[in-house]
Parts: C-alpha cells; structure tokens; sequence
C-alpha cells in the first residue's frame, strides 16, 4: 500500500502550481552529481526541515528533453514540505548553460546512459540524504517519463513511478503507422540543440536538416541500443519487480500516440 501511495503523490504533486525558481526562496540546495563516466548531472536537492531526521521517502525527478532541474523546483519544495527527500536533476545532455558545458554529458535519446544515470542519483541520494532505501519513487514528464519507466525496469531499488506523457513504444511514436512524425521528430530535434547531442542525436539532426525524416527513424531504429529505449519490451521486469507505476497521457498527444501507451 505504501509503493501506491507514493505513486498517487508523486501524481498529485505534479499538478501543483510552484512559483518559478527565481521568483521564490528555494529551501533546497544546488549541487552536481557525478557520474561513472566522468560527467555532471545539474542537481536541485530539497529535503524535509523540522520532521525529525528520517530516514524520508526519496523522489527522483528526471528533466524533460531540452530543460533542467528547475523544471521541478516547485514540486519538489512541495514534497519535502510533505516529508520527502526530493532530488530534481538535468537530464543527461541537458541543463542551464550545457551546450557549452563539457561536463554535461551527451544527449543519447533515453540510452543506457540516460537511463542508468537514474540509479546514480538514487545511490548519490542513499549516501548524502536522509532517505529511505525501501521507498524510492521516481517521477517525469515526458523525456523524464520515459526515462523513469525505463529506469524501473532496470532498478529493483525503485518502488513507484509517475510517468506523465510518456511514450512506451519509441518507434511506434515517431513513425505510426510507418509514417514519420514530421512535427515530432523536428521539434525534438530543434530543442536538442538547447543541449548537447551524442552521436546518434547528430545523426537525426543531419538527417532532419536534410529533410529525411525517414532516415532520421532509421537512423534510430539502426541503433543496437534502441529495444531497450522503449519500456514495452521489458514490462515482464517491472512487473517481477512489483514497481507500482501510474501512467498518465493525452488521448489527443500529436507525439506519443495513445495506441502504443494503451498497448503497455
């Protein structure tokens, strides 16, 4: 019952209205967190004051493509107000200042990177926050919710997800019905250049650039890492890992398609 409750907080958090960052005091803290690999996740920190020391249920909040950690800032100063240990971070690639930061990361489309970076801020939050290793939730919109999905397929440690607007079949998003999302696929590609992207993002960019929308599907679809970008293949490991999850979409969203959600 308490994985469910953490589920149905972490949805009614998101729909609280938080005041812009700079436009409030921020209770929480900024900080970095590194990586195995030699990079810097950009990192806001909120943590509950005046509850007794815990240990405090943690919430994980990856960014959605193209933003940063503000993007929860609100939220997540609600939630430590409520009793929990929240760390809302940029995704890997993105951030304040990360095209031009070369300790940003690379943008690797929800890659194993990406999603592996999830369990990096757990384990960072386990060792520097008062938080409680067996109630750990994980929540996004978007890029973020993908992300969170796909991190509960590989992380036993987390118990709930939130996952707002999320695709669950990658392909199946940008090229229903064997056809290209030109709208989709263009503005993700314009909004990568708010980041950084990796090899595989460039290779979308040149092909968008180009006009080949197809190539850019292909391009992805090519990648030996894309089954694993998309949470439908492995929904047997969410579930032998009795992750409460919540899924939350737009039966009208012109980028994840309601089929391939309802298909999850």
């Amino acid at each position: 019952m308490r994985h469910a409750a953490v589920s149905f907080v972490l949805l009614a958090s998101m729909f609280v209205l938080g005041a812009p960052a700079q436009a409030q005091s921020l209770p929480g803290t900024l900080t970095s967190i590194s990586t195995p690999d030699g990079y810097q996740l950009q990192a806001y920190v909120a943590v509950p004051s005046g509850q007794g020391g815990g240990p405090f249920p943690l919430v994980v909040m990856p960014s959605s493509w193209a933003s940063s950690y503000t993007e929860y800032v609100g939220e997540a100063n609600v939630l430590a107000n409520d009793g929990y240990v929240v760390i809302s971070y940029s995704s890997r690639g993105f951030g304040t200042g990360c095209a031009a930061n070369p300790q940003c990361g690379y943008i690797d489309i929800a890659g194993p990177l990406t999603v592996g970076d999830v369990s990096t801020v757990i384990t960072w939050a386990l060792n520097n926050t008062p938080s409680n290793p067996n109630e750990i939730g994980v929540s996004g919109i978007s890029y973020g919710a993908g992300t969170s999905l796909l991190a509960a397929e590989h992380d036993p440690r987390i118990k709930a997800v939130a996952s707002m607007s999320t695709w669950a079949d990658l392909l199946a998003s940008l090229d229903a019905n064997q056809t290209p999302s030109l709208q989709g696929i263009g503005v993700l590609s314009l909004a990568s250049y708010l980041g950084k992207p990796g090899a595989l993002m460039a290779q979308v960019n040149q092909d968008v650039l180009a006009g080949n929308y197809a190539g850019s599907v292909q391009a992805v679809l090519g990648d030996p890492n894309t089954p694993a970008r998309s949470p439908i293949n492995d929904v047997a490991q969410i579930n032998a890992n009795g992750t409460a999850v919540f899924v939350a979409n737009d039966f009208e969203d012109s980028l994840f398609v309601p089929s391939q959600v309802v298909n999850f």
